[in-house]
């Protein structure tokens, strides 16, 4: 452990060595592979719980769950060692750095609806507690690291850019898994407290989210969209629309099985009135986040071509959560065209999900740092 200790903040050694492996595993790492773990995890949501239903479906997204859980335990193990090797990162003062932990907590909610889809019909008091330890994940960046930006960031107006968002989106999909997994939880306070928590963090995100959306349409019209290498952060706010639209759709029909349940005075109206009343509020944001499909599509036709790599990353989780409104507006209404569009929003996440993993891999590990890696190997064996 001195060796490397001794590398710690070094350039590569002239010879191969261990410390080889410090540098590019853990010195070059960048938080954006967070969304990576949000692609893996949402791309086995969406299998398990595909639109049209197969039991081989529900096998890969258990595979794909897995492989979602060891990248999560992974990335965690390389955050901890760059922040003890490397103390000077400074990865909460610049906002192109910072906004990629927002994803951190949202790759573990997505974890936790895998989970409450995986155990549903059983006791859920351990996830629910695991929900809560990332209530503080999610509250660390829609309002530390929030706060943090507005303080030391200067950011000139070209400089701003759609991954802004997803600082603040970790609270919207924090407050929706708890929506999600409310029916599951054994008695009435359990619910309650849950659905009251789930709302207030669904309320603080939303209203931050589309303040930044506010600040995106001025940067798009005083500087115009952004350059090739940046135009699927047009895509970001999809993500936190769609997963609005999906979260007040849970909201609506917990409030009414809550009241149905447990407040039989209260005419059953009432919570059929609650139910509806999130219909169009969530139809509300599913046009945003339709408009922003065709904002993102526009300008990469515009832009041009944009080299495989991770910025693929940006499109995979807005995707996945355009599908989940879909999917539900569809169970409450029946409308079949809903659940064909959830279908088309679910395969290019998935095609995207595999486009973007495979890419991102080859780009971070070409085949001269394999053999590098081999070589460090080789040479502290020997």
């Amino acid at each position: 452990m001195s060796d490397i200790e001794s590398q710690k903040g070094t350039d590569s050694p002239e010879e191969p060595s261990v410390p080889y492996l410090l540098e590019i595993l853990v010195r070059d790492f960048h938080p954006v592979w967070n969304v990576g773990i949000v692609a893996a995890a949402l791309a086995g949501t969406l299998l398990y719980r595909f639109p049209y239903p197969a039991n081989w479906l529900r096998v890969c997204g258990t595979i794909m769950f897995a492989i979602a859980v060891i990248m999560f335990f992974t990335i965690t193990v390389v955050i901890l060692l760059k922040l003890y090797f490397y103390p000077h990162w400074k990865s909460l003062d610049e906002p192109q750095v910072s906004s990629f932990w927002g994803p951190y907590s949202v790759a573990f909610s997505t974890m936790l609806n895998m989970l409450h889809y995986l155990f549903e019909n059983q006791d859920h008091t351990a996830i629910w507690v695991l929900w809560w330890v990332n209530i503080f994940m999610a509250l660390f960046c829609g309002w530390f690291i929030l706060l943090r930006v507005f303080t030391v960031a200067k950011m000139e107006g070209a400089d701003i850019h759609g991954m802004l968002v997803l600082i603040v989106l970790p609270l919207v999909v924090v407050a929706s898994t708890g929506a999600l997994m409310v029916p599951s939880l054994g008695n009435a306070n359990s619910k309650l407290i849950t659905m009251i928590v789930s709302f207030l963090l669904y309320s603080n995100g939303v209203l931050s989210g589309l303040c930044i959306v506010a600040v995106l349409y001025w940067k798009y019209i005083t500087h115009g969209l952004p350059p090739n290498a940046f135009v699927f952060t047009l895509f970001a706010p999809a993500g936190l629309f769609g997963h609005a639209s999906w979260g007040i759709l849970l909201q609506g029909k917990n409030i009414k099985e809550y009241l149905s349940d447990y407040q039989p005075q209260i005419s059953p109206a009432i919570g059929e009135m609650f139910r509806f009343i999130s219909l169009p509020v969530s139809l509300f944001f599913l046009g945003f986040g339709i408009w922003f499909t065709f904002l993102t599509f526009g300008g990469w036709v515009i832009r041009g071509r944009v080299p495989l790599g991770k910025v693929w990353f940006n499109l995979t989780f807005p995707l996945g959560a355009l599908s989940l409104p879909f999917h539900e507006v569809y169970t409450l209404l029946g409308f079949e065209a809903f659940r064909v569009v959830s279908v088309v929003y679910a395969v290019s996440c998935l095609i995207v999900v595999c486009v973007s993993l495979v890419s991102a891999l080859r780009a971070e590990f070409p085949l001269t740092k394999l053999k590098k890696i081999a070589a460090s190997l080789t040479y502290k064996l020997t």
